[in-house]
């Protein structure tokens, strides 16, 4: 094999492109020099020196999610320290290069030791790193650009490799980057990992959507919409995207399929925010849009910081998907609220702080599958509001109480009914697109029936309906051996204030 050489001084040139050289990014050069000393001597699979995959990692998240945040690029480069050189502990790191950056270093690194099958291992492996997202949700930024560069330097593994990392990529970390926002990053682990899942198929899939991307039926309308932009003065760039392989993954069923409704949507660039309102208008005169299907989220922002405006249409028997976007929203679409975020601004803290409730979720609720609470991320969505005008973004299928939970955890748990316009309707009511939900609570918490929990569709609801049962489960048992408990000690000729007096029944009643 031949191994190939890195130029660290040409990496430190391009990192300073995106970071600079100022007295912040002291801990950025350090890390680099610490990764380098530490992985010499290392090499990956294709020839290359390991050093190039942390260094590739952290050029990631500097190039294509917009972080500057020095000390997330310094996690990204040592991230792998630990779990492979020896000498490398989380005191060592926290001693060099701070708290910060050892924690996301730590919530990155895998367990090494645990005794038992290797399903179970793999769980407390994914657990450990979303426990880690909890605390740190830099380390599931770092995990994402770690899985996207090795996915694209995936092709010197051996096949049952390829495999297994495509599954664990559908399964987790392109669901994780939808519910994140990353749309750019998603779409690139999608389409790599189900190259690798379905090779044959995804081949004969890559020509179906080369054929529509040539189809002089897509390029027709977008001259025309460009040509009714020019006419009206509306200030606007026309141009499509075609779906690739992701497109056309059934995240519910894990395989891919044959035709999807919308493979290919239409973007409109306009110059600010007016002028979107104003092609929106002149592209409803030239196409009218399937009613109910116009969507306002520029007034209405997703969690993740989403804005545009959608309109579907059908154009010659077929459905068409059109979004209508600034510059700046488009960066938002492709990133996120990430770069916001990661600086500590304000506009990423409620959004920041679901993230982390699902990633608490994750990395310590048992009682919830981990697969499905991410894969409810990645299914399609309906959006609902507060009396107040506030958008809730839901799963298809969402109940009442998945909305409940959704705005507080307390509203949930006292969530006895709904209205929706004028009706009353129950915690189970399923809600449709476009419902304006006002909750009705009571005093006390509901005793929920167990089915609530299979019915819901959100992670929130499930694991605290989850929550709610065992501690219904623990205070019948409590029930149950104080009962036991006190007819033992009548069968002794104990008296009871000998235990109640010292405050031991309740302690007792559990063992």
């Amino acid at each position: 094999m031949q191994y190939r050489k890195f130029d660290v001084k040409e990496y430190r040139r391009i990192m300073s492109g995106f970071i600079g050289n100022g007295p912040e990014t002291v801990v950025f050069r350090d890390a680099l020099d610490f990764a380098f000393a530490a992985h010499r001597n290392q090499w990956r699979r294709s020839g290359d020196p390991y050093i190039m995959h942390p260094c590739n990692v952290a050029r990631i998240l500097a190039e294509e999610l917009d972080i500057r945040d020095a000390e997330i690029l310094a996690a990204a480069l040592l991230h792998d320290t630990i779990e492979d050189v020896e000498s490398v502990t989380s005191e060592v790191l926290q001693e060099k290069f701070g708290a910060r950056v050892e924690a996301i270093v730590e919530g990155c690194t895998k367990v090494t030791h645990h005794v038992g099958d290797k399903q179970t291992f793999k769980k407390l492996v994914h657990r450990k790193i979303f426990s880690g997202a909890a605390a740190r949700p830099e380390v599931m930024l770092v995990k994402l650009a770690d899985r996207l560069h090795n996915l694209r330097t995936l092709a010197s593994m051996p096949r049952h490799k390829r495999q297994k990392i495509a599954d664990e990529t559908l399964d987790i970390y392109a669901p994780l980057a939808t519910i994140l926002g990353l749309f750019a990053i998603k779409r690139e682990l999608y389409n790599l990992a189900l190259a690798y899942k379905f090779p044959r198929q995804g081949n004969k899939l890559q020509l179906h959507i080369e054929r529509l991307r040539q189809d002089p039926q897509i390029h027709n309308i977008v001259r025309k919409v460009q040509e009714a932009l020019d006419r009206e003065g509306v200030t606007g760039t026309v141009s499509v995207r075609t779906k690739g392989l992701w497109g056309y993954y059934d995240i519910k069923h894990r395989i891919l399929i044959k035709e999807i409704e919308s493979p290919q949507e239409i973007l409109i660039a306009a110059s600010g925010r007016g002028e979107c309102y104003r092609a929106l208008g002149t592209l409803n005169s030239l196409y009218p849009p399937i009613p109910r299907t116009i969507r306002d989220f520029i007034a209405n922002p997703k969690p993740t910081g989403y804005q545009g405006l959608h309109a579907r249409a059908n154009i010659e028997g077929r459905k068409y998907l059109f979004k209508l976007r600034t510059e700046e929203m488009e960066r938002k679409a492709q990133r996120g609220l990430v770069r916001e975020w990661t600086a500590g601004e304000k506009s990423g803290g409620r959004f920041v702080k679901e993230i982390q409730e699902m990633f608490d979720i994750l990395g310590s609720d048992d009682s919830v599958s981990y697969r499905d609470m991410i894969a409810a991320g990645g299914r399609k969505e309906i959006y609902t509001y507060t009396p107040q005008g506030d958008l809730i973004c839901l799963p298809v299928k969402s109940l009442v109480l998945d909305f409940a939970f959704r705005v507080h955890t307390a509203i949930g748990r006292s969530c006895v009914a709904a209205m929706i316009g004028k009706r009353r309707v129950p915690p189970d009511h399923i809600l449709g697109d476009g419902d304006v939900v006002k909750i009705i609570r009571q005093d006390t918490p509901v005793r929920f029936e167990q089915d609530m929990q299979r019915l819901c569709q959100t992670p929130k609801a499930r694991s605290e309906l989850a929550k709610g049962f065992r501690l219904r489960r623990q205070e019948v048992s409590r029930q149950i051996g104080a009962s036991v408990f006190r007819q033992e000690m009548r069968r002794y000729g104990v008296p009871f204030d000998i235990i109640e007096k010292k405050g031991m029944l309740d302690i007792l009643t559990y063992f």
